[in-house]
C-alpha cells in the first residue's frame, strides 16, 4: 500500500490560490539484504547470498560505468546517467574575458524509469490518502482553546480526535495526552483498548 497525502504550498504574497501536490509518505525502507530476499521470493533459483553479491556487483559497474560517462540502460527497467555540477563565471583575461569552470563533479544520478516498468508497478500499487502529521509543536493557547470548544459538545475525547485536529501521528498524540494527564488538565477513562479522555475536575 502507498500512503500519500496532500501538500499545499505556502501562501502566495499577492494572495492568489497556492499549488496542492501529492507526496509519499512513511515508505518503508529495504536494504540489501531485504531486496536480497525479495529477489530470493520471486526467483528461489537464486539465493538470498547470491541475490546479494550480485547487488554489490551491480553497484560497482555502474559507479565505473557512470564515471566513464555513459547511460547505462537496464532492461525493463530504465536508464541511469550522470548529472554534473560545477562553478561557470566569466573572468578578465588579456584576450578579453572567458569562461572559467572550476569544482567539476557528478551532483546526482538521474534514473529514468522505462514505460512498461511504470505500467507493471501501477498494476499492481493501491494507494491510501492518509493526513500530513503535524511536525511543529501546538502552542498551548492553541491547545487550550481546542479543548475548551471540543468538552462543550463533547462528554469525551478520543485519541483519534486528537490526531485528526491537529493532523498529529498516533506517537505524537498518545504523548500529548500522557502530558495534559501528567499535568493535571485531563483524566484517563476506560480501559487499555477502550480509552477516553476526560477533563480533570
Amino acid at each position: 500500500m502507498i500512503k500519500y497525502s496532500i501538500h499545499q504550498d505556502p501562501p502566495r504574497p499577492d494572495g492568489k490560490p497556492t499549488a496542492r501536490h501529492l507526496r509519499t509518505v512513511d515508505l518503508k525502507p529495504v536494504d540489501n539484504d531485504e531486496l536480497a530476499h525479495a529477489m530470493h521470493e520471486v526467483s528461489p533459483i537464486f539465493t538470498a547470498g547470491t541475490n546479494i553479491g550480485a547487488l554489490g556487483l551491480l553497484a560497482r559497474t555502474l559507479t565505473e560505468l557512470l564515471a566513464k560517462g555513459a547511460a547505462v540502460t537496464i532492461e525493463d527497467l530504465g536508464t541511469f546517467q550522470p548529472r554534473i555540477e560545477g562553478d561557470v563565471e566569466d573572468v578578465a583575461s588579456r584576450g578579453g574575458v572567458r569562461t572559467r569552470i572550476s569544482n567539476l563533479r557528478v551532483g546526482s544520478v538521474e534514473f529514468r524509469p522505462d514505460p512498461e516498468f511504470l505500467e507493471a508497478i501501477n498494476r499492481q500499487a493501491r494507494f491510501e490518502h492518509v493526513l500530513e502529521t503535524r511536525r511543529t509543536d501546538i502552542p498551548d493557547a492553541e491547545l487550550t482553546a481546542f479543548l475548551a470548544a471540543h468538552f462543550a459538545t463533547h462528554p469525551r475525547l478520543l485519541r483519534s480526535q486528537l490526531e485528526s485536529h491537529f493532523h498529529l501521528s498516533k506517537r505524537r498524540s498518545l504523548t500529548l495526552l500522557a502530558h495534559l494527564v501528567d499535568a493535571g488538565r485531563l483524566r484517563r477513562k476506560g480501559t487499555r483498548g477502550n480509552m477516553w479522555y476526560v477533563m480533570a475536575e
